[in-house]
């Protein structure tokens, strides 16, 4: 049985028949639709240098945002916006749904922390705290979040890292306490 032979039946059962037999051929191929799940898992996360050391310069944070976005892009993850100042990081990213908020920050934390300690350029960098502040978004609010890290340095003329906190605490309806201030 061939193709040619498929096209001339027009009877629905012969023509299901007609497709087992090709298929078993491999003469065609049969793609079917898999139910997809849909998703879109934005997160802003926040963590800081060990010790809130001043460890990442101005002159050289560019290095350490393009590491991350690299992994980003290598792993099917989009990279928003990535920030921050001396002693913190603010990544707003969008995760496939096959790793959780904690395995991502803990294989960024890790890689880029060998990457930093290797390179000279971050000679003060000793590590990064172990906790980490993660809020979700959704895409309306993305640029708003998008901005408010690209100013980073602006916000931090007038705000301290732990007032910064406190506020995304606030809006994102969490408790805030000594323990987060201390460990984020």
């Amino acid at each position: 049985m061939t193709i040619n032979d498929f096209k001339k039946h027009s009877n629905f059962f012969e023509i299901q028949i007609i497709f087992i037999i090709l298929q078993k051929q491999n003469q065609i191929n049969i793609v079917t639709h898999k139910k997809m799940s849909y998703y879109r898992h934005i997160y802003h996360i926040v963590f800081r240098t060990y010790k809130n050391d001043y460890a990442i310069n101005e002159e050289h944070e560019k290095e350490l945002y393009s590491f991350i976005w690299g992994y980003c892009q290598n792993n099917g993850h989009y990279l928003h916006r990535i920030g921050g100042m001396p002693d913190h990081l603010h990544i707003l990213v969008e995760l496939k749904p096959d790793i959780s908020v904690s395995d991502f920050v803990q294989v960024v934390k890790q890689s880029s922390s060998r990457m930093l300690k290797n390179n000279p350029n971050f000679p003060l960098f000793r590590g990064w705290q172990k906790s980490f502040g993660s809020f979700s978004y959704c895409k309306s609010e993305l640029e708003t979040i998008k901005r408010y890290i690209m100013n980073q340095k602006k916000h931090h003329k007038q705000k301290t890292f732990i007032e910064e906190m406190k506020n995304l605490f606030d809006e994102n309806r969490i408790l805030y306490d000594e323990f987060i201030e201390n460990n984020i």
